[in-house]
């Protein structure tokens, strides 16, 4: 609208003043930046497009990018306390003088209203960085506990007896879960194994390679009989807690990634938030190394138990 096109072109007129003239012409400034006129309407507008930011940011799930307006605003008008040309210091210094007392009273309300804006909208993106990392970190750390307590158990089908098996499986699976409704029987003898009620199918080795992503729960245990194609099988089960925490530590590192790359627009009118940005881009990466190497871990614990229950059964 009018107001956010104003703001523009007056934020951009503040940004081109040479700091010569800030530092040295203050009656230039004040012809310029009028306590009544310009620096009125530029109060107004940034106290619009602030607020209606603010409604939008109050639901902490969400992030929410600034408007245009209120970007640039925060890139060209800084601080009083900031020792740089676009601080705004310098027009309170123009309009300080003892022939213009009450309007450098005006002034000064307009720039504390600037600065209560910059700080509010900078401690914004801070929360933002700072809860992200936060949840990252603590969803990888409860992924690692899972994977140190997870039960996991390998059931070995020679492929002579697959059909019998896989039928007594089927009947004892949930078919929206995949957990086992009650423990698991196989083999005889020396070959017998247990597996207690309560642990799923995981979607993982031969499983998951015949039945791809898109096939749901329920489909694979309908089709479940599909996989006595002659081959001897390995299908393991687990709690669900890892596959759990696997989930929140993805979504975590997907969170604090798509924040970063908003706050990378943000970081430019804020250096804290900017060094902390790139901070946490690091913490990002490390995050999704250490997922990988989480992955890692599992699958060498898949493959220490199917070792054990083949030296077991052998």
């Amino acid at each position: 609208g009018l107001l956010s096109e104003q703001l523009d072109v007056l934020t951009a007129s503040w940004a081109a003043v040479p700091r010569a003239v800030k530092e040295q012409q203050p009656e230039q400034l004040r012809r310029l930046f009028r306590h009544d006129v310009e620096l009125v309407a530029m109060h107004d507008a940034v106290d619009t497009a602030y607020k209606a930011w603010t409604e939008k940011t109050c639901d902490e799930k969400t992030i929410v990018e600034m408007p245009l307006t209120l970007q640039r605003f925060v890139e060209r008008v800084r601080p009083p306390y900031a020792v740089e040309a676009l601080s705004s210091a310098w027009i309170l210094r123009a309009w300080f003088t003892p022939e213009h007392q009450h309007e450098y009273e005006l002034v000064q309300r307009v720039i504390s209203r600037f600065t209560e804006i910059y700080e509010n909208t900078e401690q914004y993106w801070i929360r933002k960085l700072d809860g992200a990392a936060s949840r990252m970190e603590k969803t990888q750390e409860q992924l690692e506990r899972a994977l140190e307590s997870a039960d996991m158990r390998v059931a070995l089908i020679p492929s002579d007896t697959a059909e019998e098996e896989l039928l007594r499986i089927q009947k004892l699976l949930c078919p929206e879960t995949l957990v086992l409704k009650a423990d698991l029987s196989l083999g005889e003898g020396k070959d017998a194994q247990l597996i207690p009620a309560g642990l799923k199918l995981m979607r993982r080795g031969q499983v998951s390679d015949f039945f791809k992503p898109e096939v749901d729960n329920v489909e694979l245990a309908r089709r479940l009989m599909e996989l006595a194609a002659g081959a001897d099988l390995r299908l393991l089960f687990g709690g669900d807690g890892y596959n759990e925490a696997r989930k929140q530590a993805a979504e975590a590192i997907g969170e604090l990634g798509a924040i970063i790359r908003v706050v990378k627009t943000a970081a430019s009118a804020f250096p804290d938030v900017a060094a902390q940005c790139q901070e946490l881009l690091d913490k990002h990466h490390k995050g999704e190394l250490r997922a990988v190497t989480q992955e890692n871990k599992l699958r060498i614990q898949i493959q220490e138990k199917e070792a054990e229950e083949m030296v077991r059964t052998a």
